[in-house]
This record gives structure tokens, sequence and C-alpha cells, in this order.
């Protein structure tokens, strides 16, 4: 696959993990997580996410990108 693929992946995949940051540290008491099946919920959306960041990570080679990434990887998994 070509570098674009994998932008576009990594683009996709910071967004998705945008939105599942707003639902975890939500403020707002209806949208915050109040359960296990709700924090079960949050923690399979991580894993998909991270899942997603790790591919780009192994087949980006631009080394700025790499390291982004990395960092990425390291703030998701926490």
């Amino acid at each position: 696959m070509s570098h674009v693929t994998f932008d576009v992946q990594w683009n996709e995949a910071m967004h998705e993990l945008s939105k599942v940051l707003q639902l975890d540290i939500s403020q707002d008491a209806i949208l915050a997580p109040k359960g296990l099946p709700e924090y079960s919920c949050l923690y399979v959306k991580y894993l998909q996410v991270y899942k997603r960041l790790e591919e780009c990570h192994d087949q980006i080679i631009h080394a700025q990108k790499h390291l982004d990434l990395r960092k990425t990887l390291e703030a998701c998994i926490g």
C-alpha cells in the first residue's frame, strides 16, 4: 500500500480517538460512562483505535511521522 493510504488511515484513527476521548472524559453527566458495560465499550474502542495506529506505525517510514505515531500509541495505551 502507498504512504497516502496510511496517512488517511492515521487521520481517521486520530478522529476516532478524539471522539473516544470526548466520551471518556466528558463533563456532561448524560454522556459520561456510568457502569461496566459502558467502560467495556470504551475499552474496545480504544483497542480498535490502537490497532489502526499500530498498523500505521509499522508501515510509515517517514521519521517525524513515525515519532508522532509512537507518541500517540503510547498515549493511547496509557
